[in-house]
């Protein structure tokens, strides 16, 4: 017992101690997070991907509908095509102002 007299050695006994219980804890975080890390980390994981899921479900529907817009406009009939050429190109001339030109084709 004539060691544990030496007030250094049970400084340097505590340090170490308390060193290898940092470390220790530590290495377990990284491999397995503690209990009140864990239920926050995975609840925001999973709204993430939830998020995630409905932005790609909306953008998939607005790509449909565009698809059949684009569809819809090709297909249309020459005439209401060529009603909008003239209408464009007599806003291009200046004789109808472009808020008249929209709305026109607005109307067809």
């Amino acid at each position: 017992m004539i060691i544990f007299k030496n007030k250094y050695f049970i400084y340097s006994l505590i340090a170490s101690i308390l060193w290898l219980c940092i470390i220790t804890l530590g290495i377990i975080k990284l491999y397995r997070p503690l209990k009140l890390d864990f239920g926050t980390k995975y609840v925001e994981v999973s709204k993430k991907s939830t998020y995630i899921k409905s932005y790609t479900k909306q953008f998939n529907e607005l790509m449909k509908q565009y698809r059949n817009r684009t569809a819809r406009e090709t297909t249309e009939s020459k005439s209401s095509t060529d009603k909008k050429r003239r209408l464009y190109r007599s806003s291009r001339d200046g004789s109808i102002g472009r808020s008249q030109a929209t709305l026109s084709l607005r109307g067809s």
